[in-house]
């Protein structure tokens, strides 16, 4: 039986910004119907069968705010993600209570609009009903096999073995590891490899959203629940229910809504914001950290007894400087996938290439590998990687020598006074900081020309850089006092 094609509306009066969307989404095998401002926007949604909607925020004549509640008013329960450049913690919290679905920060590249209406089409059926996603098996899922973990390391072989073996089970398992090691492949492991892989897989970065937002994020709220609550919103248990949860940096979730989740693993039921009475849940939860979460606990800012309750399978994930041997099949694995994306015919790194990336420290670890070979793949004229087309010390055709007016220097990696050693820039540019610039403004820099690169990001960035998004929230916020625009 065939998949009817979903109709997606996209509000923007840019066009441009239209027709880059209507592009990629065609590509992406979804119908496109387009308006230029939000009075063509609800004429075009009482005119067509519209399954999605895509606007942007600030538009004249109406903006996407009230868009968002007029379309609401037509058509209950649709599914809306909103598009803005100057996203706040107010815009965030303003437009998920005003019901969107989602929001999404310009620019932003291709994958991020198209995992946004994946998770859209996915769990709509949910926001329009007062209960969980249907149980029966849904596309996303039927789409998703248990991903293929590429190691030789015989600790790395322990962990899949065991995810493997426990993954039928409803224990809950706590992932803990660096930055870029594959904790989210693991949870999808778990997942897919188990008696859940029909039902729904739902992630949320706990340190990517606000306070207020992640709890009515997470337990969802009731009509009428606070003001601008026009519509109620199903939280991410409901939506995972007999699925799996995946918490990602569970460390940074507030104090007071630990006990909250603790509650919700203890009773299996969730309480909605000015909801009446508590709704049932079965959810496998799976938590990643790359904090040491002993450390939080004799902080205070993680509690004990949730560790305890998250931690009943314990999966430790050894960073790739540790397990050198899967280097060269992860390099191997990364070329064929960027030689496909970029019509490309590398065939190997010579063994001087290979040296350099045996010999790297991989503070970003295999997202860092994945970053720095898809660039090399990309850059690279012949069919193998040489040390140049790596960059990992900072080789340019063109970078000054030593000597030179205006001597620059090419910095591979920054070291943050608070989260220790800053992976290299995944792109084309290394940072050229000029000699005797100061600590702090290399930071600056560096943390700037990252978000840069990510197009915005933020959560993207804060895995490059090696540091938590809440601090890389921490320090935009810093800017911006000092008069440093940040979209």
């Amino acid at each position: 039986m065939t998949q009817s094609i979903k109709t997606v509306l996209v509000v923007d009066d840019e066009d441009q910004m239209r027709l880059a969307l209507r592009e990629t989404l065609t590509r992406a095998g979804y119908e496109v119907i387009t308006a230029f401002d939000g009075n063509n926007g609800l004429s075009k949604l009482q005119n067509n069968s519209i399954d999605a909607v895509i606007t942007d925020l600030r538009m004249p004549v109406m903006d996407g705010m009230e868009f968002l509640q007029k379309a609401l008013q037509e058509k209950p329960g649709l599914p809306i993600v909103l598009m803005t450049a100057y996203a706040t913690v107010n815009t965030a919290v303003d437009a998920m209570k005003s019901g969107a679905f989602d929001y999404i920060m310009k620019p932003f590249s291709p994958e991020v609009i198209e995992s946004t209406l994946e998770r859209v089409f996915q769990y709509h059926g949910a926001l329009e009903q007062n209960a969980p996603a249907p149980a029966q098996k849904n596309e996303a899922a039927a789409n998703h096999k248990a991903p293929t973990i590429i190691t030789r390391n015989k600790r790395m072989e322990e962990l899949i073995h065991l995810a493997t073996d426990v993954a039928s089970s409803s224990a809950n398992v706590l992932v803990n590891g660096e930055s870029g090691t594959g904790k989210e492949l693991f949870a999808r492991l778990l997942h897919y490899a188990g008696n859940r892989q029909d039902k729904p897989f739902v992630a949320v970065n706990c340190a990517a959203l606000p306070d207020n937002l992640l709890e009515s994020e997470l337990f969802g709220y009731e009509k009428g629940a606070f003001t601008g609550a026009a519509n109620r919103k199903i939280g991410k248990f409901e939506m995972a229910d007999g699925g799996t949860l995946l918490l990602d940096e569970i460390t940074e979730m507030p104090f007071h809504l630990q006990a909250k989740l603790l509650r919700v693993l203890q009773e299996g039921e969730v309480d909605r914001l000015g909801g009446s009475k508590p709704i049932n849940v079965d959810v496998r939860i799976v938590a990643t950290t790359n904090r040491d979460i002993q450390e939080s606990i004799k902080e205070k800012t993680f509690r004990e007894d949730l560790y305890y309750r998250l931690n009943v399978i314990p999966l430790h994930i050894p960073p790739l400087r540790r397990r050198k041997e899967d280097i060269a099949l992860l390099v191997d694995h990364f070329i064929a996938k960027y030689n496909r994306k970029n019509s490309k015919s590398i065939t190997a790194v010579t063994p001087e290439g290979m040296n350099a990336l045996m010999n790297h420290q991989w503070h970003g670890n295999v997202r860092e590998l994945e970053n720095i070979i898809e660039r090399a793949v990309v850059i690279c004229r012949t069919q193998t990687l040489t040390p140049g087309n790596l960059f990992l010390h900072g080789t340019l055709l063109d970078i000054p020598t030593a000597g030179d007016e205006g001597q620059t220097v090419c910095v591979e990696q920054a070291q943050s006074v608070e989260e220790g050693c800053m992976p290299a820039l995944a792109d084309d540019d290394p940072l050229l900081i000029e000699v005797g610039t100061s600590v702090h403004e290399m930071e600056k820099r560096l943390i700037l020309q990252t978000l840069e690169k990510c197009s915005g990001n933020r959560k993207q960035a804060a895995d490059m850089l090696g540091i938590t998004s809440r601090t890389l929230l921490n320090k935009i916020k810093e800017y911006r006092e000092l008069g440093i625009h940040i979209e």
